[in-house]
């Protein structure tokens, strides 16, 4: 499928043409009530997967947030950098397995699993940013990322 040569405005202000990216092009797009560059109150964060065997529809995780004003922020911090040190905020651990380090999974499981993160009284707190680190399920086998259908960001 074509897409049509449209460019579309980007957070940073600049404008991407997706018809100019070579292959597959997944596409976020903000929520209607934010604005491209603009923190919003995070509600919550819901994530879900689902798949039709292995185990790619636990979900091992760790969230973070930032508005991106931090002295010193990172954007993309490497692997072995606490993102708390550099801008950062922890807002949840995330493990779906019925044990830990899901060492009752089998292989040809079948599953989904929903997940949803939100503040006890009121929002999670005002991010521009979400940093997503995603941990293995298992290592029996080469299925164990994580394999996400949806992640829905509820803001105003």
């Amino acid at each position: 499928m074509r897409i049509a040569p449209i460019p579309l405005p980007a957070t940073d202000g600049t404008a991407v043409d997706l018809s100019s990216i070579p292959g597959t092009v997944v596409v976020y797009t903000y929520p209607k009530t934010g604005k491209p560059g603009k923190a919003i109150d995070v509600e919550a964060i819901n994530t879900y997967a689902w798949y039709k065997d292995s185990h790619r529809w636990n979900q091992v995780y760790r969230v973070y947030g930032s508005d991106g004003s931090a002295a010193g922020f990172n954007g993309a911090p490497k692997i072995g950098i606490n993102p708390t040190s550099c801008g950062w905020t922890f807002i949840a651990d995330i493990d779906t397995r019925d044990a830990p380090g899901g060492t009752d999974l089998r292989d040809n499981d079948r599953g989904e699993s929903g997940v949803s993160i939100h503040g006890e009284k009121g929002a999670l707190g005002k991010y521009r940013y979400l940093l997503f680190l995603t941990f293995v399920s298992e290592t029996q086998n080469a299925y164990g990322q994580e394999f996400w259908a949806e992640i829905d960001i509820v803001g105003k």
